[in-house]
């Protein structure tokens, strides 16, 4: 698969390179903006302070409470040894 660079060139990408590289390297634009990376990011987080408090939560997530219940979750975690 040939990407198109900033300034017009196509190159073939590196083996294993990935699309970020290009996007560096190149300034080959992203299937999808960080920005709805970090939005999936916020969702899936939110769900799992939904199932650990058994509470609905709203978006924006309120972060001091999630690093709570994550920390909490970690604690947990190293206690039974998982």
């Amino acid at each position: 698969m040939n990407t198109t660079t900033h300034d017009g060139l196509t190159r073939q990408p590196a083996e294993g390179e990935s699309p970020h590289e290009g996007a560096i390297l190149d300034g080959v634009p992203l299937i999808a903006p960080a920005v709805e990376g970090l939005h999936s990011l916020e969702l899936a987080n939110a769900m799992l302070l939904s199932a650990w408090t058994s509470q609905t939560v709203e978006l924006p997530l309120n972060a001091a409470l999630y690093e709570k219940w994550l920390k909490r979750k970690i604690a947990a975690g190293r206690k039974s040894g998982s």
